[in-house]
């Protein structure tokens, strides 16, 4: 019980600090994502793994295929980050030509 107490306050600080950050500076999620994500853990002395946290970017492509796309799940926040940033970008090129599969905008 004690061990999921502390998981559960990291979980919060993590929470908290990600959401006071990113909606003051939303423009600047990215810089602030890794950051929060580093520093929370740091703070507390845990790991990703420790705590048994994954990420995975899930985008929704309804506009394109009808179907939600996700990343495999990696424990390294700045790998998560990247590829949002990949998606985004092929998200972007997606959105202004609607004939292109989403495997051809990834190429």
């Amino acid at each position: 019980l004690v061990v999921a107490i502390d998981d559960l306050i990291v979980l919060l600080a993590l929470q908290q600090r990600l959401i006071h950050r990113t909606s003051a500076n939303a423009d600047r999620f990215e810089l602030c994502f890794v950051d929060i994500v580093r520093s929370v853990l740091d703070e507390h002395g845990v790991t990703a793994a420790s705590l048994g946290i994954w990420f995975r970017i899930t985008v929704s492509v309804g506009a394109w295929l009808s179907r939600i796309f996700t990343t495999p799940y990696v424990r390294d926040a700045g790998k998560a980050l990247s590829y949002w940033q990949r998606l985004e970008k092929h998200r972007l090129r997606l959105r202004r030509s609607s004939g292109q599969s989403l495997q051809e905008g990834m190429r």
